[in-house]
Formats: C-alpha cells, structure tokens, sequence
C-alpha cells in the first residue's frame, strides 16, 4: 500500500514539473527520511537519482533500502551551529534561483 501511495504522489508532482524537466537533464534528489526506500522505488521509471538517507536516530532500515536495489546512507542531520545554518540557507536560497530559470544560459532575467 506504501508504495501505491507514493506512486500517485510522484505521478503528481512529475505531471507538475514536467514543463520544467528538459530531456537529456539528470535529476538528483535526496529523500532525507527514507524509511523503506518507497519514494525512490516510485521514482524507478524516472530519469532520476536518488540518494535514500536512513536518519541516524531512527530504525535502521538501510539494509531493506539495499535489498531493493537502491542505494542509501545513514547520516545524522544536526546542524551545530548558527554559521551551518546561515550557509545552508544561502545555498537553498542560491539552488532557487538556478531552478527558477534566473540564470539560464548566461542570460539574467
């Protein structure tokens, strides 16, 4: 039932974005709470890259991520301090304006 259900989330955001993905373009997302690997295992048929993070202080269900064929880490998400965090937001802040088109081919919208 998982998986049906992340099936039709993917379904829909993939009918979403579709306008935006250009083909011959390499999509890498990391799904940061993985639990069984089910968002990846929807994503299969998509020309996509994911990296399954199993948090650290959770169940350690890597071994089930692997079992199905995907790939996966265990990594504890602590920020540890105030500067961590300031970059992290620039660089979301950044990504964004790559996403939305701002800088595409050198031209500044």
């Amino acid at each position: 039932m998982l998986q049906e259900v992340w099936q039709q989330r993917v379904e829909n955001y993939w009918n979403l974005l579709s306008p935006k993905i250009r083909p011959d373009t390499l999509r890498n997302v990391m799904d940061m709470k993985a639990n069984l690997g089910s968002f990846a295992a929807a994503l299969k048929s998509k020309d996509v890259w994911v990296m399954n993070v199993v948090p650290e202080d959770g169940s350690n269900t890597l071994k089930i991520i692997y079992d199905r064929g995907l790939i996966g880490t265990v990594h504890s998400w602590y920020v540890g301090n105030v500067i961590d965090e300031i970059i992290f937001e620039f660089l979301n802040g950044l990504c964004a304006f790559y996403t939305d088109g701002l800088f595409l081919n050198g031209k500044n919208k």
